[in-house]
């Protein structure tokens, strides 16, 4: 994928794409021209639509002169294949390049850990990364059924700043016990 930011004049304006089209902007969704904004695929990776959106929601409230800006270290993503694959957050190769790799421990939980997921064919893995020092979750990745559905919760836990035990310690629903 590739933003579509050519033919679009944008250099008529005084902006110029960067050396893979994508228009700069600030944490608003503002260019360097002051009343031209950019959302979605031309204003930068990652190209999701609900990541367009909020970009939306973003530039308006800034416009409209509210507090906003783009914080997408919570922005799941999905790749609808079989199994699914879903992920939030940094993974353990990539993170942040000011800390080290050692700073971070990584939980893997391969398949047996619900109810459901032992019935799960196949199996599911879930990756965590976790800060050593703060237990704060940092990225989760998983593999299986239904990975784009269970994404959602492991991006409230990063958004929200929670940690490796609170997440560990809240009773999670089965599908069985929500038809109770």
């Amino acid at each position: 994928m590739r933003p579509n930011s050519a033919d679009l004049g944008i250099e008529n304006v005084g902006l110029q794409p960067d050396a893979r089209g994508f228009i700069t902007t600030n944490d608003q969704g503002q260019t360097s021209v002051p009343s031209i904004w950019a959302i979605g695929d031309v204003s930068a990776p990652p190209m999701l639509a609900h990541k367009a959106f909020r970009e939306a929601v973003v530039a308006a409230e800034a416009i409209a002169g509210k507090p906003a800006r783009k914080d997408w270290r919570a922005i799941p993503a999905a790749i609808f294949s079989d199994p699914e694959i879903a992920y939030v957050g940094w993974t353990q190769e990539g993170g942040d390049s000011a800390r080290s790799a050692d700073e971070d421990r990584t939980n893997a939980i391969r398949g047996r850990t619900g109810a459901r997921w032992r019935c799960e064919k196949p199996r599911v893995f879930v990756k965590t990364v976790i800060d050593a020092t703060t237990r704060q979750i940092l990225g989760v990745h998983i593999v299986g059924p239904r990975a784009s559905d269970m994404i959602s919760e492991a991006a409230l836990a990063l958004e929200m700043g929670a940690l490796a035990d609170d997440v560990a310690t809240t009773i999670h629903r089965t599908r069985r016990s929500a038809k109770l």
